[in-house]
């Protein structure tokens, strides 16, 4: 038995070749906080509790398909680890762990999830899994064997250094080529399954009067949805409803614009967030807080913000505000924005702003946020 780090060092430094998946499988299965957590007893190697091979897990047919091939399925494959993915435990790990839709039960090995593994012969009779290499390992990990898989053989004449590079440059353009799902379709997708995550971020996606890909049709489509989502998930934001009060600004002042620029959005709320901000005792903690805000609850009544936001839009577009990002605080960096441009803020309200949305002074200089006065505003501003 082995620590998860000695078990995820070997499977890193796995030697370039060929490797049956069974003592890929073996590694894995060493690992002694997984077995005590009972990880492996759904297949022959959990050690204190194990369940033999189900091998009707698949019809019939796909059984004897492969045993044509291999008599003991999966046992008998082996994986070129030369152009495959480094295989990390805690991934593999987290693909055993995962619960089924309804979060009630582990997912254990789902036929469809893993469709069909791809396997080539090679001329001297191995047979090669060139692709689904880790759901192979969970099958085995699940007690299955005998699996839904594509059969294909190499040319005889072939040497194995040839077969490689024929597998190598299939596994790329089917893996390294594929288009990503963009975060928005993992969203969509994720409502129609009721995935906590996602239906959170589409509550809030209703209550701000926007839309992503038709999930809220009939309103402005959210842009940036990227920004969006990690401004809420990595909680940027003190309160959420920043991010309502911003949509509805925005849309008073920008009423015939299709879309919402996303990254505009979130700044907004986080510049609505800092002029609120209070200290232990309650009171807010910018100077000219108070006087440009009043919280309302209904949002219908304009506040000093919004009435400024309205003139800017005049004659500017919304994506002016999003110029000049810092790498790192791009949110933080279009609310300065806002508050130099849109509300006019003088240079000591500027120096509080920034304090206040966590920027230093070369920061400041580098985004020409303002101009160094001299030394006592720079002891004013980094006190």
């Amino acid at each position: 038995m082995a620590h998860n780090k000695e078990v995820n060092n070997q499977l890193k430094n796995l030697p370039l070749g060929e490797h049956r998946l069974i003592d890929i499988v073996k590694i894995v299965a060493s690992c002694t906080q997984y077995q005590q957590e009972g990880l492996f007893n759904n297949s022959p190697y959990g050690i204190k509790n194990k369940k033999p091979f189900d091998d009707t897990f698949y019809e019939e047919y796909i059984v004897e398909q492969m045993k044509k091939f291999m008599p003991k399925g999966l046992e008998d494959v082996y994986v070129d680890i030369t152009y495959q993915r480094v295989l990390k435990l805690k991934a593999l790990i987290n693909h055993l762990k995962r619960l089924d839709m309804h979060r009630t039960n582990k997912l254990n090995f789902s036929k469809m999830l893993a469709g069909s593994l791809d396997i080539v012969v090679r001329p001297n009779g191995r047979c090669m899994l060139w692709d689904g290499f880790r759901r192979s390992l969970i099958a085995l990990l699940n007690g299955i064997r005998y699996v839904n898989c594509s059969i294909v053989s190499h040319e005889g004449s072939l040497n194995t250094t040839e077969c490689r590079a024929i597998e190598a440059f299939n596994f790329k353009i089917k893996n390294g080529t594929a288009e990503n799902m963009p975060k928005e379709e993992l969203f969509k997708s994720g409502i129609v399954y009721e995935e906590p995550e996602s239906m959170k971020l589409f509550k809030l996606i209703k209550e701000m009067n926007v839309d992503v890909l038709g999930t809220n049709y009939g309103h402005p489509e959210l842009g940036a949805f990227s920004e969006f989502k990690d401004t809420v998930e990595k909680k940027k934001l003190s309160n959420d409803d920043f991010l309502v009060e911003a949509s509805s600004k925005i849309q008073n002042a920008w009423p015939n614009d299709a879309a919402l620029t996303g990254y505009f959005l979130c700044g907004l709320a986080r510049f609505l967030d800092a002029i609120q901000t209070t200290d232990d005792d309650g009171n807010v903690v910018l100077s000219f807080g108070e006087d440009i805000y009043t919280s309302y609850p209904n949002l219908q009544n304009q506040c000093e913000v919004e009435n400024a936001l309205v003139q800017y839009a005049i004659t500017k577009k919304q994506t002016t505000l999003c110029a000049n990002r810092l790498a790192g605080k791009a949110i933080e960096s279009i609310a300065m924005n806002i508050g130099r441009k849109v509300m006019k803020l003088d240079k000591a309200q500027q120096y509080e702003l920034a304090e206040v949305l966590g920027f230093d002074v070369e920061e400041s200089d580098t985004l020409n946020f303002m101009d160094l006065a001299g030394a006592s505003s720079v002891r004013a501003f980094t006190k």
